[in-house]
């Protein structure tokens, strides 16, 4: 069973994201509410044949996209460049604008959700 976080959304990313362009602030709270077409979600409601990421087949949650996937290492290594230490943890790109400034460069250079 899912916990939900009570402290979500957090108030500094409230913050962040005032006056964001509302595709981009889509994207940040699906990904932070675990509800962003990676293979893992998608396979609950049977849109997809497998829960396994298309590029190494462990399971495709948002922490593995972001954080684990060695399909994307070389965009996970410029971010972590780019920024340090707040690359480590979802919480810490969403909390500086800095951060979801990178997060969002991420997720374009990954090309994941291009088909959407």
């Amino acid at each position: 069973m899912t916990v939900i976080d009570p402290d979500f959304p957090h108030k500094k990313f409230l913050k962040r994201i005032e006056g964001q362009r509302r595709g981009r602030v889509s994207t940040l709270f699906q990904l932070r509410a675990n509800h962003i077409p990676l293979n893992h979600y998608l396979y609950r409601f049977k849109c997809v044949e497998s829960a396994g990421c298309p590029h190494c087949g462990d399971m495709e949650t948002v922490r593995h996209f972001i954080f684990k996937c060695p399909a994307y290492a070389r965009e996970r290594h410029r971010m972590h460049t780019r920024i340090g230490r707040a690359s480590s943890s979802l919480k810490g790109l969403m909390e500086s604008e800095r951060g979801l400034d990178e997060l969002v460069k991420y997720i374009a250079q990954t090309k994941r959700f291009d088909h959407f």
